[in-house]
């Protein structure tokens, strides 16, 4: 769903701001503002997501509205110049409406693994 960053941004706290050019097929191309909420560098990072903008007319109501869902990842040594790395995501604060429609988070699961898969790539290919 990543396409590029919007800017490049080097995140360094807490309250930190990126965004994200996105797709899918469903909404098609839009933009995610994401709101750092927890930071410890080298080992966790968390950020709220709030949608910037979409093409597609509905949904255009959801710009600006905090989902309250967070995603992250979690960095922990594991053996000599190894790091087990964790994706996650919850929508347990979110709208039930947005929890069924996100089966609870289920349904971003493939698309995590695959996060993990490239980011596997690019490390061991740097």
């Amino acid at each position: 769903m990543v396409r590029t960053a919007l800017e490049d941004v080097v995140i360094s706290k807490v309250g930190d701001v990126f965004s994200m050019y996105m797709f899918n097929d469903e909404m098609g191309d839009y933009v995610m503002e994401n709101h750092v909420v927890e930071f410890e560098p080298g080992r966790r990072g968390v950020w709220e997501a709030v949608m910037r903008s979409i093409e597609k007319l509905e949904y255009r109501s959801d710009v600006g509205v905090p989902g309250r869902r967070q995603w992250g990842w979690q960095l922990e040594p594991s053996g000599v110049n190894l790091t087990k790395v964790t994706a996650f995501f919850d929508c347990s604060r979110s709208p039930n409406q947005l929890q069924k429609v996100l089966k609870g988070g289920e349904r971003w699961r493939p698309d995590m693994k695959t996060s993990l898969v490239n980011l596997e790539r690019l490390v061991t290919e740097t």
